[in-house]
């Protein structure tokens, strides 16, 4: 894999062998618990880290193509919105 960094960007190069393994390695990360707790662990939408593995499948196995997906910092109150609380009676 090729990192490459310029002003305000970063590039990766890699082989779809390489990018199925980054796919793997970033679905992990959400595959074992709630939207909430992926949230609270990393600040990332969950949903949002999902379409970025999609798009990375979908570059294997299209061999090529280009996709734009936002990878933005999540929205506490969609992602861990408050939940009731027992009331202590």
């Amino acid at each position: 894999m090729e990192v490459r960094g310029s002003e305000g960007a970063v590039d990766l190069h890699m082989t779809h062998a390489e990018a199925e393994r980054l796919a793997v390695a970033l679905a992990e990360g959400y595959l074992n618990g709630s939207q909430a707790e992926y949230f609270i662990r990393t600040g990332l939408s969950e949903p949002g880290v999902r379409r970025v593995v999609e798009a990375i499948r979908g570059c294997v196995q299209e061999s090529g193509g280009s996709h734009y997906v936002p990878l933005e910092v999540g929205e506490e109150s969609l992602e861990n919105p408050p939940r009731p609380r027992p009331s202590k009676d």
